[in-house]
Order: structure tokens, then sequence, then C-alpha cells
């Protein structure tokens, strides 16, 4: 699952939302966005998972560092925080992707949570950010990989270039495209993905996926994947 928490705020409530949706309680890796570093470890502890942590600056409306995770109910081994190129010329914020290297049962996992730039860069910085971090050598590893969180694709063509930046790296789409995960002024936008690639003779297939629209720990809704191998 992903799910950017609006600034780290409402965790209490977030890991009790989690906790009471079995699309969500079930997640074996949890990719999260907004996050403090006080923030991630109390939604760790309090779904008793492990975690890894990454930022690159401070939040410019708490002051704390703004970043991700990933949280997972298995083994993390390792972990690297990906910066992302460019800023936007209003409220500029620095962006990265956080990577772990999950084992879950002997099978080795790269797990990348990530979180784009705002409308207020334009389309092509954001597509920039994408195509950087799905070239980047940990999201190019021999092993299966999801990358997952928000985009910040405000519009159709941002989804869709979004798309074909993940799609050219192999890269499948794991949630529905159409799906809104926000709301701004009742216009409803699909800001969150999930994309999945498995490896050679072992592809992954997406048996179900969806958007807890019920949630409201954020201004943002929590997406999820269930992924299967077809080896």
């Amino acid at each position: 699952m992903a799910w950017n928490i609006e600034h780290g705020r409402k965790i209490d409530q977030a890991i009790d939302e989690i906790q009471s949706t079995p699309e969500l309680a079930s997640s074996d890796i949890i990719l999260v966005q907004e996050m403090s570093p006080d923030s991630a470890a109390q939604l760790a502890d309090g779904l008793d998972v492990n975690h890894v942590y990454g930022a690159v600056a401070d939040s410019c409306v708490t002051g704390l560092p703004f970043g991700n995770a990933v949280l997972s109910r298995w083994p993390i081994t390792g972990s690297e925080t990906i910066p992302l190129p460019g800023v936007a010329p209003i409220s500029p914020q620095p962006r990265c992707a956080v990577h772990a290297t999950v084992e879950i049962n002997g099978t080795v996992i790269s797990a990348i949570s990530v979180h784009l730039e705002t409308a207020y860069m334009r389309r092509k910085g954001r597509t920039a950010q994408a195509r950087a971090l799905a070239r980047h050598p940990l999201a190019n590893r021999p092993v299966p990989t999801v990358i997952g969180g928000d985009f910040n694709s405000a519009s159709p063509l941002a989804v869709q270039a979004i798309d074909r930046v993940m799609n050219g790296a192999a890269f499948a789409r794991a949630t529905d495209a159409g799906e809104p995960t926000f709301r701004r002024f009742s216009r409803p936008f699909t800001l969150d993905h999930l994309y999945a690639r498995g490896v050679s003779g072992h592809p992954w297939k997406t048996a179900a996926s969806g958007v807890i629209q019920t949630a409201t720990a954020s201004d943002h809704q929590p997406i999820w994947t269930d992924l299967r191998s077809v080896a």
C-alpha cells in the first residue's frame, strides 16, 4: 500500500484506519510520504513493523524533515535516499525517493517510496523527476521491484506522462489510473500510484487493487495492490 499522510500529523488515526481496513491491514509493504523521522517511527511502532526513512529537506509547513518511509512486516536489510532533480518556482520543496531492500521468505525485493514536486512545477519537471528515478540503479536491480507514492499528477496528461516513463522502464501500473486519490475544491485527482516490475521469467500481475475512499487521516486516500507471481 501507499499513502501520503498529510505532514505526518494524524498518525494515531492513520494507524487505526490501516488496522481496521482489511485491504490495508494485510499489507506486507507500506510506502508513506510527508513524514518526519518521529512520525515514521510512530507509524511503524503502532503497526509493529520495520521501517526506514529518508529526507532531503525540511517542510515549509512544520519545519521538520519532510521525507518518505518504507515500512515492512518483513526484514529490511538495506536502504538509501535518492534525491530527485529540480524544484518548483513557487514554494520550492526538494523531493526524494527512499529505497529499501526487503526479504520476503528468502526473496529479495526492492521497495521505493516516492514523492514528486507539486503542480507548481511544470509537468515536464515532474516527468524528469520520475525519469531520474526510473533510470536509477536501485530501481533497476535484477529483483522484483515496486515503486509507489505521491506523483502529484494533477491532470490526465500528467498521469499519462508518468505512465510512459514507468512503462518505458518496464514497470506495469498496479493501481487504477482513473480512481481519485485526492480532492481539492470538490475536484477529483489521481495523484497517487503504484507500479511493479518482476524479473525475467517471474513477472508479477495485479490480482486486485483499490483506493480506500473512507480514510480521513489525510487529504490523500491510501491505495493498495495485491501482486502475485505468475511463474
